[in-house]
């Protein structure tokens, strides 16, 4: 298996449940992928860089939770906006934009079309609330989004009752530590960045770039869609899957987390805010750790303005977050600051940036994406899931069981025991 983060895990975790060995490569010195939990021991809450909210109600996800013995809360705090440089009252930010999006539904498009246009062509008095969230929010550019894989996503959204969230006090990680126990001590091989994958039907030889190979009768690859798009090279190449993933395209995201000596923004006017909402390009929303009280403010930045941002330093996005703060809070945001976290998931090598939307056209990209290859090549990945739910952990973890299914099926067994996975090293 390539990629140990949340579909990687939950692949492996089947498979080796039903008896087979298992070898996950991974290329950083962690599991988790883009699940990046940070536990500072002055904070009641983990920070996260990477996946921070349990979206709407996924069996997936809350059973691995409940295994785990893991509490979770829901951040009922108020919403925010910044007006005319004074906070107002808001109404919850994410359903800002259901008149686009109940218009987008309701009308029968003869053919596929990006939101922007779409929005040219149906105005409602939420479209430039809408854009701005699509962008924020879906990471993606309205210009280029598919609106009926809007439609379609929206409507999974709904039936996975997602306009509730909850957070993981403990931390996003928990979730994946029964996943990971599962496995065979030795079974993850972290700083295993994979070259190339050459493959015959039945037959996989997976070289690093550290020059160790692997090899194995079938590979499950769950790699985020820039990597495999562009860092690992298939011999035979994969042609169709190289065409599906031009109809795809990955977010852009910048997270800043803004630890500081006390939960300032506390007022008696202000004392349950959970959301803020910037208007600003750069780090459109801030949110609170409410109901839990920590000195925590986590900042997003998503969309074409991340890409943006992304071209700076973390340094430099430390100092624009602070910016950003003390335009919001005034001077006692730097006064109180103790320190920042910054995570540049453009940056980042092995994500390429933060999940996955479907371009225009792109409608049927994903499960082109996902299908196996000779009963030897399978994919897992939140961009290979393609009922609704990608750029979601339950997604991505759902992708895993459905690629160790197939790899299970393709074996004809549910539980014998598989061949040894082979490792030369290098030199």
């Amino acid at each position: 298996m390539i990629g140990a983060g949340a579909a990687g895990l939950a692949a492996a975790s089947r498979l080796a449940d039903a008896g087979l060995s298992v070898r996950i490569l991974e290329a950083r010195d962690r599991v988790g992928g883009r699940i990046y939990s940070l536990h500072e021991p002055r904070l009641p809450v983990a920070i996260e860089l990477g996946a921070e909210f349990v979206q709407g109600t996924p069996a997936v996800t809350l059973d691995l939770a409940r295994e785990a013995g893991l509490l979770l809360y829901e951040p009922n705090g108020s919403a925010w906006r910044m007006a005319n440089g004074r906070m107002q009252g808001a109404s919850t930010a994410r359903h800002g934009h259901n008149a686009l999006f109940e218009a987008l539904a309701t009308r029968r498009l003869a053919a596929d079309c990006s939101l922007a246009e779409f929005a040219q062509c149906v105005q409602t008095p939420d479209n430039d609330r809408a854009l701005y969230w699509i962008n924020a929010y879906d990471a993606a550019d309205p210009s280029e989004i598919s609106a009926r894989a809007l439609v379609r996503q929206h409507r999974a959204e709904a039936a996975n009752h997602e306009d509730h969230i909850f957070r993981l006090p403990l931390g996003y990680g928990g979730v994946l530590a029964g996943l990971h126990a599962a496995l065979a001590n030795d079974a993850v091989v972290c700083h295993a960045i994979v070259a190339s994958v050459a493959w015959t039907p039945g037959q996989v030889d997976v070289t690093l770039v550290d020059g160790r190979t692997f090899s194995a009768e079938r590979i499950v690859v769950a790699v985020p869609l820039p990597v495999l798009q562009h860092d690992i090279a298939f011999d035979p190449p994969l042609d169709e899957k190289q065409r599906a993933m031009r109809l795809l395209r990955m977010g852009s995201v910048i997270k800043v987390a803004a630890v500081f000596d006390e939960p300032f923004w506390w007022t008696r006017d202000q004392a349950s805010m959970g959301w803020l909402e910037t208007g600003s390009p750069a780090f459109q929303v801030w949110w609170t750790t409410y109901p839990v009280i920590a000195p925590v403010l986590v900042g997003w930045c998503g969309g074409p303005a991340a890409a943006e941002l992304a071209r700076l330093s973390d340094e430099e996005i430390e100092s624009c977050a602070v910016r950003n703060l003390v335009s919001l809070f005034g001077r006692r945001a730097e006064r109180r600051l103790v320190g920042v976290h910054v995570h540049n998931w453009q940056a980042d090598p092995f994500a390429g940036g933060a999940y996955s939307y479907v371009g225009v056209g792109g409608l049927r990209a994903q499960r082109a994406l996902a299908q196996p290859v000779a009963d030897t090549l399978f994919f897992a990945g939140e961009a290979t899931e393609f009922t609704g739910h990608h750029a979601t952990v339950h997604g991505a973890i759902a992708t895993g069981y459905r690629a160790a299914a197939e790899v299970l099926a393709a074996r004809g067994t549910r539980g014998a025991a598989a061949p040894v996975v082979r490792h030369t090293p290098s030199g």
